[in-house]
């Protein structure tokens, strides 16, 4: 019987390529072509399908076929994914992932990774971006200092960083090298920012090679991050990972959420398991989603003063 992958998971019997090779195929483009057969080639990570999908939808596009010889870099090609996802089945692993990919693949790139509070979520999404770095074969190449990294060949205009998306100004006028060229934008936990700080982002983003990757759980029925899934849908990638879709969720996991969420038909599994966006209650006065995001920036600025 096959070996079950899981996204964290690497075969300690499977023969990981050597960093020449890799660079081969960096130089024959076949990752631009296959941004998903990257991921194991360079970093020995096995991904679950819903990943593999995500990366190339990303940056592919899902018009393309995995076999397709003559690719549209055209029309039909997003370049913006919207995830929605059930907790923990590692849509913030991905930021990761396509942190490395984006910076390896593309010269002279720049990733700017924001989200709801620059305490909590910065220490998750880059809890990940180190775990990458640390299996990646291009670690040497590649300084970390805490939030940011630094391609060695070019630190100053060659990296990736967090931004607080406290402050919407911060973003605007964000530019990349050579008239904006090769920046991908990632947004953690897109439920909880505000719209202003994507409509910042949005005005960033005008030039070739310029992606932007926003996931999170499913918060209240309206907002930017809910609008990417109906009335932005033409123009985004979408894709949605109920639990069953992840090789980390177990049965008694789920189990343990039914419990906590008060049974499968709750608006809180729905959103948190099934990844579905909840109908908010008649009787609700005080949306789930601004309850919570309130909660995390008392806490991010209970950090900040510390």
């Amino acid at each position: 019987m096959p070996k079950k992958s899981t996204p964290y998971a690497q075969d300690p019997h499977e023969v990981r390529l050597t960093k020449e090779q890799v660079i081969g195929r960096m130089a024959e483009g076949i990752y631009l072509q296959f941004p998903e057969q990257w991921v194991p080639d360079a970093t020995g990570y096995v991904l679950d399908e819903w990943q593999k999908r995500l990366i190339r939808n990303l940056f592919i596009g899902s018009n393309q076929k995995p076999d397709a010889t003559i690719f549209d870099w055209g029309e039909g090609k997003k370049a913006r994914l919207s995830c929605k996802a059930a907790h923990g089945v590692g849509k913030s692993f991905m930021s990761g992932i396509i942190t490395h990919f984006f910076l390896c693949n593309y010269v002279r790139s720049k990733v700017v990774i924001t989200g709801i509070t620059g305490k909590q979520t910065s220490k998750q999404v880059w809890g990940y971006v180190s775990e990458v770095w640390y299996r990646s074969i291009f670690k040497n190449d590649i300084d970390l200092f805490g939030t940011t990294l630094r391609m060695k060949p070019a630190p100053e205009t060659w990296f990736a960083t967090w931004l607080t998306s406290k402050e919407p100004k911060s973003i605007e006028g964000f530019h990349g090298p050579e008239d904006s060229k090769n920046i991908l934008w990632i947004v953690e936990e897109s439920k909880g920012v505000a719209d202003a700080v994507f409509e910042a982002i949005q005005g960033a983003l005008s030039a070739e090679h310029n992606y932007w990757y926003i996931s999170s759980t499913c918060g209240t029925a309206h907002g930017f991050f809910f609008d990417t899934f109906y009335s932005k849908k033409e123009e985004w990638e979408n894709i949605s990972v109920p639990y069953y879709e992840s090789t980390r969720i177990s049965a008694e996991q789920v189990r343990k959420w039914e419990r906590a969420w008060d049974g499968k038909d709750s608006s809180r599994f729905r959103a948190r398991a099934l990844a579905e966006f909840p109908e908010e209650d008649d009787k609700v006065i005080v949306p789930q989603s601004w309850y919570e995001r309130a909660i995390v920036r008392q806490d991010d600025d209970l950090g900040e003063a510390a």
